[in-house]
C-alpha cells in the first residue's frame, strides 16, 4: 500500500488570513501528475492519495471546478 501526502495553497482571500500569491491551477496539475503516476505503478496494488487543500470551503465553485478535474480519476 502507497499513500502519496500533498497540499495545495489557493488564493482565495479570507479575513484575518495573510494573502499570498499561488496558483492553484498548477498545485492540481502536480496532484493530477502523482495521481497518473501511481495509476500506473505496478509496485502497489493499493494506491491512496491524500490532498489538503487550503484556505477554502468545498462549496467554492472555483474549487468545484478544480474538485472535478480530480475527481475524475
Amino acid at each position: 500500500m502507497t499513500i502519496e501526502p500533498k497540499t495545495v495553497n489557493t488564493r482565495v482571500r479570507y479575513e484575518n488570513v495573510e494573502d499570498k500569491t499561488r496558483l492553484i491551477a498548477k498545485n492540481i496539475k502536480k496532484v493530477i501528475k502523482d495521481i497518473e503516476k501511481l495509476i500506473n505503478t505496478k509496485i502497489y496494488t493499493n494506491k491512496d492519495v491524500l490532498f489538503i487543500v487550503f484556505p477554502i470551503t468545498h462549496n467554492n465553485k472555483k474549487w468545484q471546478v478544480h474538485l472535478q478535474k480530480l475527481l475524475n480519476f
